[in-house]
């Protein structure tokens, strides 16, 4: 059955409500118009071309499917046309030949609109192939251990690899010749794999990186300190050295992509990683990532919100952040991947389209494609922030193992402030300090959480903090240590509030997380919860806030598995207050999960203060309600 697109409010309420203000009427702000990008993640595989070979993919259905930008991983070929099997990084010569192999599909995606992006290992290689090509040897190419041995990983090949270091003058020569073969192909992008901290990049000894910890070490704590083994922060030492290796990772992400940017201006690098690792946000902020791309891993998917890694990647000022599955189990059953998508596009979008649940997919791209004002060129107009500080997040004692690759959930108290605002129901975003203009970014905002931090660099955090605080702002204070910095922080500045609570965030996931009555209080005098008020509230239920030009638009996400609901496709209550000046000459409750004749509708008003209030009368997991200050035409 064709799924519903189209939904409408209540004819009797639009009529009635043409004239009614929040204030005083404002002139109406023209749209933000960007580009809508929906991506699909596409692996080998796929039907054969007229000659035999593998053409590993079709765009037709995905461009059908309203995908505009695919990420394809193409293997080298073997003499005989094959792919061949393993993970390591092809010579400049196999990846000739398999951008050469390539060129159909390139072409049939370019006259259906749809770009690109190519795959490359970025650290596994083989050590004979290296060897014959090049007559490379393992100290001009490999990760090297405290103990002069040489990194080998079977986390991917079962035959295993070697690992590479990306410091090695030979591999970022070797990586930039692969980037440039890429884009001259006609490529849009490529993304790097296998993550080179994941594993032992962090302590490579290599003569590379001992010259440059050298350098940096001396540069920065003032004499020559012998590298590190292992971290334990918040020493010092383990700072400083943490902080090289992000700079030796943007500089690698630079450099290998410079060429490629000759050929193409608009070219982009990026790197498969995960928005929960502690790396990642500082990479982003020294410019060696611009989108950031995330698997899942240490996420419930469908159960935990994931609102705060979209949110995550906007505050470090992302467009979209792009997400994908690992394992059937993170999509399935169904109501995962509905929910994903939701929560996805509900902030900057970027969650691609799963081969498999093809039609849940493309129903909800056509969705989104009919709304591109909706999804591409809107801002979120929130009224709440969580301060973020990557070096609070990752140097705060929270036990996080660097060796998982990401932060897991009670290492996490960045999220765990995000999951806290979802269970409060209030909409609120991350505000990244290390950012340039943070301070303009706050003022955004009427009340501003800081998290469970017991890490604080009184040079990013004190005068921001003063300075919102004496223009009047309100902060939320969680926990006893970041209590004792704010305290002294703000000693002798005036004008704003501050709310103290104690510490309730360290949990183990977000079903574990009990909201104490002093944090509920302090948000509700500071006025957090007076936005968005969903009435009829569930526990399951988040939203967010957004504008684009005259349009407003309230997103609804319904998380948990509906075999589990008595009601899962009942409907809501809410009370939101409108901008200041904002007028109200419509609303429409849509969803792209009901089929035609069980789309909701919706009845509205404003109360006495200037507040709408609005019923919808049901919704399957996902809810778009629409604000219009122009008359439909």
């Amino acid at each position: 059955m064709k799924k519903r697109r189209i939904a409408f409010g209540l004819l009797a309420c639009l009529l009635l409500c043409v004239s009614c203000k929040g204030g005083s009427t404002e002139e109406p702000l023209p749209y933000v118009d960007e580009e809508l990008v929906l991506p699909a993640l596409q692996w080998s595989g796929g039907p054969l071309r007229e000659d035999g070979t593998n053409s590993y993919w079709d765009a037709r259905p995905l461009a059908e499917a309203g995908v505009n930008l695919v990420s394809v991983l193409y293997r080298p070929l073997g003499e005989d046309g094959v792919p061949l099997s393993g993970f390591w990084l092809p010579t400049a010569e196999q990846y000739r030949a398999a951008m050469e192999h390539a060129a159909p599909d390139i072409a049939l995606s370019d006259s259906l609109g749809l770009r690109v992006m190519g795959y490359a290992d970025t650290v596994q290689f083989d050590a004979q192939r290296m060897q014959d090509a090049y007559g490379y040897t393992l100290e001009d190419l490999a990760v090297k251990n405290a103990d002069g041995s040489y990194a080998f990983s079977t986390a991917w090949d079962p035959a295993g690899n070697f690992l590479a270091c990306i410091n090695q003058p030979a591999w970022r020569e070797m990586l930039t010749e692969i980037n440039r073969l890429t884009a001259e192909a006609g490529f849009a992008s490529l993304m790097y794999d296998y993550y080179p901290y994941a594993a032992a990049g962090y302590f490579c000894h290599c003569r590379a990186c001992a010259e440059q910890w050298a350098a940096y070490s001396l540069r920065e704590l003032g004499e020559e300190v012998p590298m590190p083994e292992s971290f334990a922060f918040p020493d010092p030492v383990s700072i400083a050295y943490y902080k090289f290796r992000m700079e030796s990772y943007a500089s690698f992400m630079k450099e290998t992509a410079a060429e490629a940017k000759k050929i193409n201006p608009s070219y982009e690098l990026l790197q498969n990683h995960n928005m929960n690792s502690g790396d990642l946000p500082s990479q982003m902020l020294l410019g060696g990532i611009q989108t950031p791309t995330s698997e899942f891993w240490g996420v419930a998917n469908g159960d935990d919100s994931t609102l705060y890694m979209y949110q995550l990647a906007e505050a470090l000022g992302a467009e979209r952040l792009y997400t994908y599955y690992n394992a059937q189990d993170q999509w399935t059953p169904i109501y995962r991947y509905k929910v994903n998508l939701a929560e996805s596009y509900a902030v900057c979008g970027g969650m691609m389209l799963q081969q498999e649940p093809t039609e849940t997919a493309a129903g909800f791209f056509r969705f989104v494609q009919d709304h591109p004002r909706v999804y591409a060129g809107s801002r979120s107009i929130a009224q709440t922030g969580i301060l973020y500080s990557w070096e609070s997040a990752l140097f705060s004692d929270c036990g996080a193992d660097m060796s998982l690759g990401y932060l897991d959930y009670p290492s996490n108290l960045s999220r765990q402030a995000a999951a806290a605002m979802v269970k409060a129901g209030v909409p609120a975003d991350f505000v990244a300090l290390e950012r340039e203009g943070a301070l303009e970014r706050m003022k955004q905002y009427s009340t501003l959480v800081i998290p469970e931090y017991d890490y604080f660099d009184a040079a990013v955090w004190r005068e921001p903090l003063r300075a919102y605080v004496e223009d009047g702002g309100s902060l939320v204070v969680l926990g006893e240590k970041a209590g004792d910095f704010v305290r002294e922080a703000l000693e002798g500045a005036a004008g704003g509030t501050v709310y103290w609570v104690d510490g309730f965030t360290r949990v183990y996931a977000d079903a574990d997380m009990v909201l104490p009555e002093e944090f509920l209080r302090a948000l509700a005098d500071a006025g957090a919860d007076r936005q968005l008020r969903i009435t009829s509230a569930e526990d399951s239920l988040s939203a967010t806030v957004r504008r684009n030009g005259p349009d407003l638009y309230l997103h609804v996400i319904r998380r948990g598995d509906p075999a589990w609901m008595e009601e899962p496709e009942k409907g809501l209550s809410l009370t939101f207050t409108l901008p200041e000046g904002y007028t109200v000459r419509g609303v429409t409750a849509e969803c792209p999960y009901m089929e035609e004749g069980d789309a909701p509708s919706v009845r509205w008003s404003l109360d006495e203060e200037g507040r709408l209030e609005a019923t919808v009368d049901r919704f399957d997991t996902y809810l778009l309600i629409t604000l219009s200050s122009v008359p439909a035409a």
